[in-house]
């Protein structure tokens, strides 16, 4: 009654969150789907037909000079690794980021980035992962080094991306880099890269039987699985053929 609008159009029932519900006389389907689309099923709501979701972000002439800099003489392809993510129980174990990347160093020419924000936690973590690399991996650790648009134009640079559930991930999608989604937390089909929902390795429904002891059908849309041994589900040899994919496409085979 206090928003003076003919239609006041929100998420159904299930979705609709901070009581939105109760202000609004027009609601959106019920649908299992990726955030950009449910955002998206609001223009459709209103008659229109939306395009396909692409971003086009802008990546200065300057950002990318200094990130050409930090990768000068790296041979290709390069695969960019996040191996922090904002929650401790969202990051893979990281002696098997170390024996993914050794493995994939055996089977093709490749050199590596590790990426990550300045915080204290996350160089921690990539530091941790330089120390269990053989001297034969040719890796470069960018994490803290870099700014956002910075981050950005490096993750344009690179062939691939390998991360857990974190922002890099949206960031490699919207620049259009391949991504690797590392997924038990949270179903990718929900909030994973956008655009690779394929290529990602999701663990959700197995963490929710094992870890939660549910049916993960009939679980609420929100439901997360924080539990220290989630990560633990996704195996070396389940990524590495999700990154063989990628290299196998990159070849045209």
């Amino acid at each position: 009654p206090w928003i003076r609008a003919g239609r006041k159009i929100g998420f159904d029932r299930r979705r609709a969150r901070d009581a939105h519900g109760l202000f609004v006389n027009e609601t959106i389907p019920p649908a299992r789907q990726h955030f950009v689309d449910a955002y998206l099923s609001f223009a459709v709501k209103l008659g229109m037909t939306p395009q396909p979701a692409e971003w086009h972000l802008p990546i200065s002439a300057e950002d990318r000079s200094i990130v050409q800099s930090m990768i000068k003489g790296c041979q290709r392809p390069l695969i960019a690794i996040n191996p922090a993510t904002s929650r401790i129980n969202r990051n893979w174990p990281l002696d098997r980021y170390a024996n993914l990347m050794i493995r994939a160093n055996r089977t093709w020419p490749v050199s590596f980035i590790l990426t990550g924000g300045p915080g204290r936690e996350e160089r921690n973590v990539s530091d941790a992962l330089m120390r269990l690399l053989p001297r034969d991996v040719e890796v470069i650790n960018t994490t803290g080094n870099t700014s956002i648009p910075q981050m950005l134009a490096l993750l344009s640079e690179a062939d691939v991306l390998i991360a857990g559930d974190t922002g890099p991930v949206h960031f490699a999608d919207a620049v259009g880099t391949p991504v690797v989604g590392l997924y038990t937390a949270a179903p990718s089909a929900l909030s994973g890269p956008y655009h690779s929902r394929h290529l990602t390795v999701d663990k959700f429904d197995e963490a929710a039987r094992q870890l939660l002891g549910r049916d993960p059908g009939t679980l609420p849309w929100n439901t997360r699985v924080h539990h220290p041994q989630a990560m633990e589900l996704i195996t070396v040899p389940e990524v590495f053929d999700k990154l063989t994919e990628v290299m196998n496409a990159k070849d045209g085979s």
